[in-house]
């Protein structure tokens, strides 16, 4: 017997499930938004093919959605406009981090090399070219006086196009494309690396990529290009951790300046906010997930 469930998607399409089960068994049912489906600025909303798909989505999302005792998702933003539209009352659970025991969480005192980290998957709406471009200024006026990296982790995978972009050409010493690796191996590469990259999903807002959690717990500067004016910012400033660049002008300016005191000092300042940065460990962010089915499913 089943007295409850809580549905995640995507696939939107499992709410139904959710839908069906109140209509037909009575049985109450929370949503679970890992993404937007329709109630944002995604490029399906707008494109000749895929227009009629999307207003096709928007009627059964509030058709099933509507029929939920509540729901969640992971940014304040998709929460609002969620609400708006299926008039259901929402929670924000964030995607977290896996709490480790041995994070290294200081980097070696090293004055002779200095690495970037970008783990993850590169999205279309994300800009790396114009980052790209600015490293590449930087690498050529520094190489001769520190070892630099620029690493993309895993980010080759399933993704020609990255792979063979002709922006790489001539610095594969320098920036680094890899395949995926093992769990162990990426936490023994972000140990390594001085500062994370993010790059924000133009023209969206809400978008908490996994990957800033996994960066956070170790308690290192991030670097985000450019800024979104939302949950990005705020996540990175309230941690510590932030480094919020908006053009390419500064962008240049803020990496000599991080170079420079890598090589002065040995290692990169920051000033982690370790009780705010620990409230997203998954066993915290469980505990808020268990209070909303609690309130839902009394």
């Amino acid at each position: 017997p089943v007295d409850k469930i809580l549905i995640s998607g995507s696939p939107f399409l499992l709410f139904r499930i959710g839908y069906t089960a109140t209509k037909k068994y009575s049985i109450p049912w929370i949503a679970d938004y890992r993404d937007g489906w329709t109630t944002d600025a995604y490029p399906e909303a707008v494109g000749i093919l895929t227009k009629p798909i999307h207003l096709f989505n928007k009627y059964f999302e509030k058709k099933w959605v509507s029929s939920a005792a509540a729901f969640t998702t992971v940014s304040g933003h998709l929460k609002k406009g969620i609400e708006k539209y299926t008039g259901v009352k929402g929670s924000v659970v964030y995607n977290g981090f896996f709490a480790e025991k041995d994070i290294p969480k200081a980097t070696t005192v090293n004055r002779t090399g200095i690495r970037f980290l970008y783990s993850g998957v590169m999205y279309p709406r994300q800009d790396y070219r114009t980052p790209v471009t600015v490293f590449k200024k930087i690498i050529d006026r520094y190489k001769d006086q520190i070892d630099i990296e620029f690493v993309f982790l895993g980010t080759v995978y399933a993704d020609e196009a990255f792979k063979n972009d002709p922006i790489f050409k001539g610095y594969e010493d320098t920036i680094l494309l890899t395949e995926r690796v093992n769990y162990k191996a990426a936490l023994e590469i972000h140990g390594s690396a001085d500062i994370f990259l993010m790059f924000t999903h133009q023209g969206m807002k809400g978008i908490v990529s996994s990957k800033l959690f996994d960066y956070i717990k170790f308690h290192k500067p991030v670097l985000l290009f450019p800024g979104d004016g939302d949950i990005l910012d705020e996540l990175l400033l309230r941690s510590g951790l932030g480094i919020i660049v908006n053009d390419a002008v500064v962008l240049e300016k803020k990496l000599a300046y991080l170079i420079e005191q890598k090589m002065e000092t040995g290692f990169i300042e920051s000033h982690p906010d370790i009780e705010y940065i620990n409230s997203f460990n998954r066993e915290n962010q469980a505990g808020t997930l268990a209070e909303v089915i609690k309130a839902n499913f009394a």
